[in-house]
């Protein structure tokens, strides 16, 4: 979401327009405006009420725009001290400025701080309404333009996802390890084609907006499981995992890319230098870290949903509340995923 200055602008000054002259038509009738905007006193002094009054407004929409997801107690203060920072720029055009340069002021002298503080209150509040008022429009068609956005971009994960797990190398040479366990009458067999019905059903009928943490888990467990089955060698590989992930929840999906791309990509025979899968769970964070060295290889044309896809997912998900790094060589490849633990918890 941009800032739209602009157009809040425009409001202002729309607002002013109904708020303060019609007004003062409606009380003094047409003669008094017309008086008041052909004086040079009446046209300064009406610009100067509108600056403030821009101020009141744009400084409420600021504190919001920019501070948002900040603790409420600091909003609240900022919000506040827009107030007496616009009513001391006003005071300085009217009360100093146009004394010295032009010979007269707004108030007479004799007025109270109090006094003068309070009067100014009677255009504070419904202008810095404005500013509240825009940005919570402004927002609430951001949040609904990004959700009709995450359903669509969940639409095309699904897809994409589907075509990733019936990825025919990945699934014949599956069932082909699984039909070679059954033949050898191993007691794997059973175990394998369990796990490749878990991964199935989960690709193809998963449409939760979040899962258990534990769930992914799982998930990516059996897929590493049927992934070692690709292979004529043993995969090189370190899955750490924390025991405690009671309470957690994540996007499904959210994990599985990683690790995907670290099978594609990754080499898997290097004992000192192993895929490394981790996550962990932090006072602050849900981190993924995933870790290989690069193999040299022909692209795969029929890939996974990929880390872009799933990028443009999670800033969908938790917007600028999530951190994503990625580290790569010419010899090795990193990404970390750091996901605040209270967007994580299931309350």
């Amino acid at each position: 979401m941009k800032p739209k200055y602009g157009v809040l602008l425009i409001w202002s000054v729309a607002f002013f327009l109904v708020y303060v002259e019609l007004r003062d038509i409606a009380d003094d009738g047409i003669q008094s405006f017309v008086n008041t905007w052909t004086s040079q006193k009446g046209v300064l002094l009406s610009l100067s009420s509108l600056i403030a009054d821009i101020l009141y407004a744009f400084g409420c929409y600021s504190v919001l725009f920019w501070l948002k997801g900040k603790p409420n107690l600091l909003l609240g203060v900022l919000l506040v001290g827009v107030y007496p920072l616009a009513t001391a720029i006003r005071f300085l055009i009217e009360e100093v400025l146009y004394l010295r340069w032009f010979g007269f002021d707004n108030y007479y002298d004799q007025m109270s701080t109090g006094a003068y503080l309070l009067d100014n209150l009677y255009y504070a509040i419904p202008f810095s309404a404005v500013g509240i008022v825009f940005y919570f429009s402004q927002y609430s068609r951001f949040r609904e333009r990004q959700s009709q956005e995450l359903l669509i971009q969940n639409q095309k994960t699904e897809l994409a996802f589907l075509r990733s797990q019936i990825n025919p190398h990945f699934l014949f040479n599956t069932l082909n390890n699984v039909y070679t366990l059954v033949y050898q009458k191993s007691d794997k067999a059973l175990e394998a084609m369990e796990k490749l019905t878990g991964l199935l059903r989960y690709a193809l009928y998963e449409n939760a907006d979040q899962v258990p943490l534990e769930q992914e888990v799982r998930y990516i467990e059996d897929f590493i499981s049927l992934q070692r089955l690709r292979y004529g060698y043993e995969v090189q590989l370190q899955f750490e995992v924390p025991d405690n992930l009671d309470g957690l929840v994540i996007p499904p999906f959210a994990l599985i890319p990683f690790v995907e791309n670290a099978f594609k990509h990754g080499e898997l025979r290097n004992p000192e230098h192993p895929v490394v899968i981790r996550l962990e769970r932090t006072a602050e964070a849900l981190v993924f870290h995933t870790q290989n060295a690069l193999r040299v290889q022909q692209k795969d044309q029929v890939g996974g949903i990929g880390l872009a896809n799933i990028r443009k997912r999670l800033s969908l998900i938790y917007e600028d509340q999530h951190e994503w790094t990625v580290e790569a060589t010419q010899n090795q490849f990193e990404v970390t995923l750091k996901i605040p633990i209270a967007l994580c918890s299931d309350v």
